[in-house]
């Protein structure tokens, strides 16, 4: 099984590197390369980075890779929006900071139920142990807690939370576009050792699931560039999805 998943996720990239780039990449390079150097650079998302890096599961497709593309897209987002809600160039670097913070915690207890409330739980203690004030430490966690779809939020937030909320969430839902048919889900298959016949019984109705993300989306550039992510990685799954039946139907059915 594990050489069959090897050849599909193989095919699924070369799909993959055929499709159309979302325009947010384009569109908004300079606030992601912007966000790519701090998080690089900045001591405290270092720290966090550091704390972390071992505790991701890898094995299910959301360990430092996903975490760190989520980390800097947030951060992107953040410094789009905030710059339009006039956010001061001191306070956006400081949301900028908790926006990859939120990034890289956002998955830590990624394979436990409710894992969006544990892992903002446990967040909260390693943000306390690299010092940040209960201000930020609050917003973090929140956006953590906030990120999962199809969650009902009744809750109001202050402005500058809700910004990092929405942004976090926007970030780990464009993941679901290409990047879901070049690593995330073949990860997560391999690690629960999914049967071929059982992943393409499944494949329409999870497909249906992630179609229902496009219309989730928070912030204003999330709504703006996020609905093209799930286009985009709708027609990569018809691709593969046929590439697969056609190369393995007899033998996974």
């Amino acid at each position: 099984m594990q050489g069959m998943y090897d050849e599909i996720r193989a095919l699924a990239r070369a799909i993959v590197r055929t499709a159309p780039v979302p325009s947010f990449y384009e569109e908004c390079g300079p606030f992601l390369v912007k966000s790519r150097v701090f998080f690089e650079e900045d001591r405290q998302v270092g720290k966090i980075r550091d704390a972390v890096v071992l505790q991701l599961a890898e094995d299910w497709g959301h360990g430092m890779g996903h975490s760190r593309k989520v980390a800097v897209e947030a951060g992107a987002l953040v410094l789009m929006e905030g710059r339009i809600l006039g956010e001061t160039p001191e306070n956006l670097i400081r949301l900028l900071r908790l926006a990859h913070c939120g990034g890289l915690l956002h998955d830590i207890c990624r394979r436990e139920k409710d894992h969006a409330e544990k892992g903002a739980a446990m967040a909260r203690t390693l943000l306390e142990t690299e010092g940040f004030c209960g201000r930020d430490i609050g917003a973090v966690c929140e956006a953590i807690r906030r990120h999962e779809a199809f969650r009902d939020y009744s809750e109001a937030l202050a402005p500058e939370v809700s910004l990092l909320s929405d942004c976090l969430y926007d970030a780990d839902k464009f993941r679901w576009g290409p990047d879901n048919f070049s690593h995330t889900v073949w990860a997560m298959l391999e690690a629960g050792r999914v049967p071929v016949k059982a992943f393409l019984k499944r494949y329409p109705e999870g497909i249906a699931g992630i179609a229902r993300i496009r219309e989730t989306f928070r912030s204003p550039r999330g709504r703006r560039f996020g609905p093209e992510f799930i286009d985009i990685g709708m027609g990569i799954a018809a691709r593969v999805y046929v590439a697969i039946l056609e190369r393995y139907g007899k033998e996974g059915m």
